[in-house]
């Protein structure tokens, strides 16, 4: 009788690790499923005898092993065949899936059947903490992540077997992001349920932890193809900055440089238009968010980066990515710059005029870390931190109380500054709905500048 669901887990000298993944998915409350556990070859921990005594215990499990080396991809691509539920649910040999994991995606594809393809949100374990991170679930949302972006966690995700085998959907040997390189060569319906169903470790030697330089390489190269397969755009090795704004944090531009990054993205804009690949809006919000990301980070960093970054960042994003400035693009690179500025000088008086005294720093992570150390000087404003992990509050760093949000009405302010670069309208929208904090109180960590 077909299995509603293969289990498939690639494992390579995982022992470990190992009881931990295999016991997960036995515990599962949905129990229709096959477990294909993969054993490459060259694996000689003792991950194979811990496979055999669980087969010999459940015979839901079929252990595949390999006599040659195959890889994550190639392993996975033999699981794939050899696998015969409706849908196949991957798994690591080194995380671990919630109980309830199976039931919840099986859920979702039974009620999507548009849908190939889905993962979930996971928290991260590492060796200081953890942390929930969050997934897009709106279709049309993450095809236009799909651009940039993996979307997906890989050992969350569940698919339609035949459909994938149908259309070829394996995992490429000689990509090193054979996961990223499959979701964006997908041409159906996506999606992400919200719910956190694994927990994902980053404290052993796994690969996305110890060759960070070369997955970086990788995943370049894949939204490189990406770009020219969908919008005909061949990025070039300096756009890798505007596409991975967090890699190239350091690296201040000039003013021209500057409206070259800006062209880069509205033809990504523009190309799309022509393409119909992906909804414009979701695109926008997406080009906006790259864009303030990298002058955020060029305005965090340096002084001089603050001159040249302030005018440049948070376009309104419910607006097309290139309105404000399609129309000056042909135009001297000043008249761009003096525009941006005129529209920022506002904001930047109004600073000078509250003349704060007292500020609550939002964030304790390593870029107000970063800013601290850099800037001395203005933790003397600071009265408080205030974080949303339960596990930095009532800590003491810096000399400064971490408080939740909760009590901020506690408390009394000038401002309060957000510190973090990925989540600022997300904190400000929680500031203002949840703790009543008035919108012109709340500023980024830049505006330390002008206090």
């Amino acid at each position: 009788m077909q299995p509603s669901i293969s289990v498939l887990m690639p494992v390579y000298n995982a022992a470990a690790t190992l009881n931990r993944s295999i016991e997960s998915i036995l515990n599962q409350s949905f129990t229709d499923f096959e477990f294909i556990i993969v054993n490459d070859y060259g694996s000689e921990d003792g991950s194979r005898e811990i496979i055999q005594e669980y087969c010999k215990r459940d015979n839901r499990i079929r252990l595949i092993q390999l006599k040659k080396r195959e890889g994550i991809a190639g392993s996975l691509n033999i699981g794939i065949l050899f696998a015969n539920g409706k849908y196949i649910a991957r798994m690591d040999a080194d995380d671990y899936s919630y109980p309830n994991r199976l039931k919840v995606e099986w859920d979702y594809m039974e009620s999507h059947p548009e849908c190939v393809l889905c993962g979930s949100a996971i928290r991260i374990i590492t060796s200081s903490g953890s942390y929930i991170s969050k997934v897009e679930c709106d279709p049309q949302e993450i095809r236009a992540e799909l651009l940039f972006s993996g979307v997906f966690y890989h050992p969350t995700v569940i698919f339609q077997r035949h459909y994938f085998i149908k259309h070829g959907y394996f995992y490429r040997k000689e990509i090193i992001c054979e996961d990223l390189d499959l979701w964006t060569r997908i041409e159906a319906v996506c999606g992400n349920v919200p719910d956190v169903l694994l927990d994902y470790y980053h404290d052993h030697d796994n690969a996305s932890t110890t060759n960070f330089d070369t997955m970086m390489k990788g995943t370049f190269l894949v939204i490189e193809e990406q770009l020219r397969r969908r919008l005909g755009i061949k990025p070039g090795t300096y756009h890798k900055r505007w596409l991975f704004p967090y890699q190239y944090d350091k690296e201040l531009l000039n003013i021209k440089e500057i409206v070259e990054g800006f062209r880069f993205l509205r033809a990504i804009e523009q190309k799309n238009h022509v393409a119909k690949y992906c909804c414009e809006s979701s695109l926008a919000r997406l080009l906006m968010n790259l864009w303030n990301t990298y002058m955020f980070r060029l305005f965090f960093y340096y002084e001089d980066g603050v001159e040249q970054g302030l005018p440049y960042l948070d376009f309104n994003p419910s607006q097309a990515f290139s309105e404000r400035l399609a129309e000056k693009l042909h135009t001297d690179i000043s008249d761009i710059e003096n525009e941006l500025r005129q529209r920022w000088g506002g904001t930047i008086q109004a600073i000078k005029r509250i003349a704060p005294k007292q500020c609550i720093v939002f964030g304790v992570g390593r870029a107000m870390k970063t800013y601290f150390q850099n800037h001395p000087e203005h933790l003397e404003m600071v009265s408080c931190f205030c974080d949303n992990n339960p596990q930095n509050q009532g800590k003491t760093i810096m000399g400064r109380v971490v408080i939740a949000p909760k009590y901020l009405s506690n408390y009394s302010y000038d401002l309060i500054v957000i510190s973090t670069f990925r989540f600022f309208d997300e904190l400000r929208q929680q500031l203002v709905g949840e703790c009543m904090v008035k919108p012109d109180k709340i500023v980024s960590i830049g505006a330390f500048k002008y206090f």
